[in-house]
């Protein structure tokens, strides 16, 4: 068995940027909502371990149908969440946070 003759290398920088929302009801309970940007840099590329030959010389062109080199950027899913807290429960000055909720489908 041959190995293979090429490697299919994609690469992505991401950056997220996220801003969150608190609301404090009565104690302990509380609301927050989180809304992600995200920023994301995506590259392919074919490398060949040997000549390329037959087939192996159109693996570029079905690379950038299947991962064209992109810069992307917007929201991301969204998320809602309500929260139970509990001050100083084992230690002093500790917390424990019970967190439940929905994603949001926006990106």
């Amino acid at each position: 068995m041959n190995g293979p003759l090429h490697r299919h290398v994609v690469e992505m920088d991401f950056t997220r940027i996220q801003t969150q929302l608190d609301y404090r009801l009565n104690e302990p309970w509380g609301l927050t909502l989180r809304l992600p940007y995200d920023f994301k840099e995506r590259s392919a590329s074919v490398q060949y371990i040997d000549d390329p030959a037959g087939q192996e010389q159109d693996m570029q062109d079905f690379l950038d149908l299947h991962h064209t080199d992109a810069n992307l950027e917007g929201f991301s899913d969204a998320s809602f969440l309500g929260s139970w807290h509990a001050h100083d429960c084992l230690t002093e000055r500790d917390l424990f946070s019970f967190s439940f909720g929905t994603s949001i489908p926006l990106g």
